[in-house]
């Protein structure tokens, strides 16, 4: 059986709440560049490189344990092309229709985050990430 990599998040998520053991997430063999940047059920978070969604992007899904390693870098046009996407993005969109993005300041999804809010909605995007423009880490998924 096949189990959703961001429903076994909040799984293991509820289970950690539970108990006082610390549980790592590992990073998903499929998490990191998404292909199919649409808006969906399991869509991507949008990361852009300049504050109101402007400049170069990038589409990303899955738990990303740390965005340097492997390193991710913003797409190949716009203002920021090229340039790695650790502590870079200014903006960020979310396309999943049931799981809202949480960005971290540090790896393995600690510090400070930032959760945008749930895709489509009327004022949902763009997100400047407040406190975390220029200081994004990880990537993690709450429900919506």
């Amino acid at each position: 059986m096949k189990i959703n990599r961001k429903v076994l998040h909040g799984l293991v998520t509820a289970a950690a709440a539970c108990s006082t053991t610390l549980i790592a997430f590992p990073e998903s063999a499929s998490a990191g560049v998404e292909t199919n940047c649409t808006v969906r059920s399991g869509g991507p978070v949008v990361l852009y490189y300049g504050q109101q969604q402007q400049g170069a992007s990038i589409c990303l899904n899955g738990l990303i344990n740390d965005m340097k390693s492997p390193a991710l870098y913003f797409g190949p046009s716009g203002s920021g092309h090229g340039t790695r996407v650790w502590n870079n993005a200014g903006s960020a969109s979310n396309y999943d229709t049931t799981w809202r993005p949480v960005i971290w300041s540090e790896p393995g999804m600690t510090g400070p985050s930032y959760a945008l809010g749930v895709c489509c909605d009327a004022g949902s995007a763009p997100y400047n990430l407040a406190g975390l423009t220029n200081d994004n880490r990880s990537l993690s998924w709450s429900p919506n």
